[in-house]
């Protein structure tokens, strides 16, 4: 399916431009999170235990924070990879609100005031399978 951007009345069509490297895309969202996702960025690489964020970031509408993987090609672990990040950031729930604060300062939001229900983690991929396409459109409890 082709996309098209206009330019005045004739239809141009947008065309495909890989990127070469993984943090190439992880730069320009990070940079556009408000714009794609209305989110606030915190940290790229926060590591907890043995597992690394790729970006953590802040949603202010649902006081809540979101975990951003990022894969350029295929990758058949994705979903258990976002479980377990889910399951760490609420079982490590000190080191996200931690981060929050080092970011924007303790008067951002209060510990008591983040809607942990709401976590979520956002896979941005080049392609998913159709189990993983599937499985995504599940709410977590």
């Amino acid at each position: 399916m082709a996309v098209f951007s206009i330019d005045k009345t004739k239809m141009v069509e947008i065309r495909e431009n890989p990127f070469k490297l993984e943090k190439e895309l992880h730069d320009l969202v990070e940079k556009n999170l408000d714009v794609i996702f209305g989110l606030e960025y915190i940290q790229s690489e926060l590591s907890i235990q043995n597992f690394r964020f790729d970006t953590l970031a802040w949603d202010p509408d649902r006081k809540a924070f979101a975990i951003i993987e990022f894969k350029r090609g295929k990758n058949e672990s994705v979903i258990d990879q976002g479980i377990a990040y889910y399951t760490i950031s609420l079982r490590y729930k000190s080191d996200l609100v931690l981060a929050l604060h080092e970011k924007y300062g303790p008067n951002k939001v209060k510990k008591e005031e983040i809607n942990w229900d709401q976590t979520r983690i956002l896979f941005i991929s080049a392609s998913f399978n159709a189990y993983q396409r599937t499985f995504l459109n599940i709410k977590l409890p």
